[in-house]
C-alpha cells in the first residue's frame, strides 16, 4: 500500500499558480498517495506562521514530511514557510520594459515586457531560471507598474485578452554561461535543459516567448503520440 503524503499549495494570492507548478512536480514522486490542500492569501507573517503550523501538523499526523509548493513573492514569508518543508519557491528577479531591436523583424515590434523568475527546491538549491518576453501593447505595457494577477503570467495574459492558440517549442541541453551560472548558483559550464517556447494567440498575435533553463535532476520531458488503446 502506498504511503499518504500531504501536499500544500501556498500563495499570497489564490494559489492557482502554486497548484499548477505542484501538479507537474508531483510526477517526480513515486510510491505515494497524495492529499492536497490549498492555502491562499498568505500575505503577512502571522498568516505564514499559521500556514507553517498547519503544514507541520499534517506532517506529524501522517509521519512524513509534507510537500509545500510556495509561490509567495515576499521572501520573508518564504523563510517562515521554509521551516515547514517547502519544496519550491518562485522568486521574481525583474518585471520591466525592454527594447529588443533584434526581435523587430520576427515579431513586428522591438518593445517588450520581460519577466525573469527563478525557482529553488527544499534544500535551497536553485533548479530553474525562466525569462519571458511579451509585447508592450494591449495593456501589457502597464505590467511593470501594476504587476501580475495572482502572480501568474498565464492568468494575466488571459485577462488582457491574450489566450494561446498555437506556437512552437524547442528543447535541448546546453552549458550555462557566466551570467546564468551566477543566477543559478552553479559552476559555469553546468549542463541544463533549455526550452524555448513561442506562443501566438487566437488573433494570430505574438503573445509570449519563454526561455527556460531547467535542472535535469528536477525536470523531465514527456511526449505522447498516437492513439491510446
Amino acid at each position: 500500500m502506498s504511503t499518504i503524503r500531504p501536499v500544500f499549495y501556498v500563495s499570497d494570492g489564490t494559489g492557482i499558480t502554486a497548484e499548477t507548478i505542484g501538479h507537474s512536480l508531483l510526477t517526480q514522486f513515486s510510491g505515494f498517495s497524495f492529499i492536497t490542500d490549498r492555502i491562499s492569501f498568505v500575505d503577512d507573517p502571522e498568516k505564514a506562521r499559521e500556514a507553517c503550523a498547519r503544514i507541520q501538523a499534517a506532517g506529524e499526523r501522517y509521519q512524513v514530511r509534507p510537500i509545500v509548493v510556495n509561490s509567495c513573492v515576499d521572501q520573508s514569508l518564504s523563510l517562515i514557510l521554509a521551516d515547514s518543508g517547502a519544496l519550491i519557491n518562485t522568486e521574481v528577479l525583474r518585471l520591466e520594459a525592454v527594447t529588443r531591436p533584434d526581435l523587430l523583424p520576427r515579431f513586428g515590434t522591438d518593445q517588450f515586457i520581460t519577466l525573469d523568475r527563478r525557482r529553488r527546491s527544499t534544500d535551497g538549491k536553485l533548479v530553474s531560471l525562466e525569462r519571458s518576453l511579451m509585447p508592450a501593447t494591449g495593456g501589457l505595457e502597464s505590467l511593470p507598474r501594476v504587476g501580475l494577477i495572482d502572480n501568474s503570467l498565464t492568468i494575466t495574459l488571459a485577462a488582457y485578452g491574450y489566450i494561446g492558440e498555437r506556437g512552437d517549442q524547442w528543447i535541448g541541453a546546453e552549458p550555462l554561461n557566466a551570467e546564468d551560472a551566477e543566477l543559478l548558483g552553479r559552476p559555469v559550464g553546468t549542463v541544463f535543459l533549455k526550452a524555448l517556447r513561442t506562443t501566438y494567440d487566437r488573433q494570430n498575435r505574438f503573445m509570449e516567448q519563454v526561455e527556460s533553463l531547467l535542472d535535469p535532476v528536477h525536470f523531465r520531458l514527456h511526449l505522447q503520440f498516437g492513439e491510446s488503446k
